[in-house]
């Protein structure tokens, strides 16, 4: 996992291990953010929001930028709503195969995609960013005339800013 984001250009501080690790896996810097990954290895359960509260918890407390919650299955249509609203980005089981066959084949992969599950009946089905193809994340709006309003932006901001309009029939 630290390979593949190496190659989207963080420098990676793997903190987890035999001991406790504050719920932090990862800690990854890039262009003056940090951000702040937990990983779930739970194939046979959704993880659910608990873990999404208690991980933006983390990324508060240590005045994080961000935090990435990735699990080899899949989240809770609960855990997709909570992160859509905060500084959390979901990185499920197929996009995590994706991130490590990337990085084992020397590829650069994009870092948060997908942030929801790949099939419709779980959730939204993801776009692409116009600009760079990424697998878009679910983002909400916190300033300006549209604060508080959702979007669909690109997992490389700051350094893609593509961005498209959320369709509210795509979350009902």
């Amino acid at each position: 996992m630290s390979e593949a984001f190496r190659r989207q250009g963080y420098e990676v501080e793997h903190t987890g291990g035999g001991g406790p690790d504050g719920g932090v896996d990862h800690r990854l810097r890039r262009a003056g953010r940090r951000v702040l990954v937990q990983c779930k290895h739970w194939k046979n359960e959704r993880v659910g929001v608990k873990i999404a509260r208690e991980l933006l918890g983390v990324v508060t407390s240590e005045s994080a930028d961000e935090g990435v919650l990735i699990t080899s299955g899949s989240f809770t249509p609960e855990t997709i709503q909570f992160a859509s609203k905060n500084e959390i980005t979901l990185i499920d089981g197929a996009a995590l195969s994706k991130m490590i066959r990337a990085a084992q084949a020397g590829r650069k992969s994009e870092v948060n995609q997908p942030a929801f599950p790949t099939t419709e009946s779980e959730g939204p089905q993801t776009p692409q960013c116009p600009n760079c193809n990424s697998t878009m994340v679910l983002r909400t709006a916190r300033k300006g005339a549209n604060s508080g309003s959702q979007f669909w932006g690109c997992p490389s901001f700051p350094n893609c800013r593509g961005t498209r309009e959320l369709d509210v029939a795509e979350i009902a």
